[in-house]
């Protein structure tokens, strides 16, 4: 029996030793997974917890990631772009610079003419003009829908398009009194800035004999202000427009729709209006020449055209001028005098 025990003893210990070793060996994986095994986020989310270390989160929390992950990710999103940001910027500057002094083309790169005076070839300048326009179109199209649609949703609700206010039952007008009051003042402020910087760039124009419409070089011989196309353009344009107004019935002048009975071309406003302003222009320009007529009387000319009379020469007005106002008169004679037909 001592013999079978002795036998049976490194036995036994060779079992234990290999079921120590067994477990030892599962509890470092254990500890080495924990460490290094990667989380799922899948499985962390559906466990309501952070995906970043694990936390625990709130029953009405909605984000994947708790708020010390969230505000670690953005302080470190910050530096990292705003240092990134700046080496580009730095990198681009130094480009810019180096293809400016070479004459090329700072965007692409391309060799430009030395008589070109833009900075960027005509290739960049082009997609520059048609990616600006689609964008600006683009945004402009999705904020006047929704403003049209909120516009229309107010006036339904009989509300103050501006500031959404409710209106009273008696209230006529579509907006409210204080919106009326700031529209009224933010038009005549930027209305003033307008009519400054025109009046401004028509002084500058006119003193450099320019066109004040189009700033066309003009000729020294014109004694017009504006050039020969914009006059062509300006009279064209009224005409069209007084004779759409004329037989639509409206105001050449404002547009103002007149009555069925009225027989005038304008309205009342208007043609007191153009009296005062033609009586006024005619009562300057009847001075201007009557101080021109008498210099010019002084000096020995002809009133009307400033020709040099004559000594032995007795009549005021000189021989063309003379025979002119003949004919025109017995025109006039004619005109007044002659019998209506029956």
């Amino acid at each position: 029996m001592r013999g079978k025990n002795r036998d049976c003893v490194p036995a036994a210990e060779k079992r234990n030793a290999k079921l120590i070793n067994t477990h030892i060996v599962k509890i470092a994986g254990l500890l080495i997974n924990g460490i290094t095994k990667k989380r799922d986020p899948a499985k962390e989310t559906q466990n309501r917890q952070c995906t970043q270390c694990g936390k625990k989160l709130g029953v009405r929390f909605t984000n994947s990631i708790c708020k010390n992950c969230m505000e670690k990710r953005k302080k470190y999103n910050k530096q990292y772009y705003k240092d990134k940001f700046s080496e580009l910027s730095e990198k681009r500057k130094a480009i810019y610079a180096e293809r400016k002094q070479t004459h090329q083309c700072p965007q692409c790169g391309k060799k430009k003419r030395k008589t070109d005076g833009h900075t960027f070839c005509e290739d960049c300048r082009a997609y520059q003009r048609n990616y600006r326009k689609e964008k600006s179109s683009r945004y402009r199209d999705r904020n006047r829908d929704k403003k049209r649609a909120l516009y229309a949703k107010r006036k339904q609700n009989h509300q103050c398009p501006q500031c959404g206010k409710k209106l009273g039952l008696r209230y006529t007008k579509i907006k409210c009194k204080n919106c009326m009051e700031k529209s009224r003042q933010y038009n005549n402020e930027k209305s003033s800035e307008i009519n400054d910087k025109r009046r401004a760039l028509y002084a500058e124009r006119k003193q450099n004999r320019q066109c004040p419409n189009c700033g066309k070089k003009k000729r020294k011989t014109d004694k017009h202000s504006f050039c020969e196309d914009c006059r062509a353009y300006q009279r064209n344009y009224y005409k069209e427009r007084s004779s759409e107004r004329t037989q639509n019935r409206q105001c050449t002048q404002c547009g103002k729709k007149l009555g069925v009975r009225y027989t005038k071309i304008k309205c009342k406003n208007c043609l007191e209006k153009s009296k005062q302003y033609y009586n006024e222009k005619s009562s300057e320009l009847s001075e201007k020449k009557k101080a021109i007529s008498a210099g010019r009387k002084q000096n020995r000319q002809c009133p009307n055209c400033g020709k040099k009379l004559g000594l032995r020469y007795t009549k005021t007005l000189c021989k063309d001028c003379l025979e002119k106002s003949r004919q025109y008169i017995k025109q006039y004679r004619n005109l007044k005098f002659s019998p209506k037909p029956h």
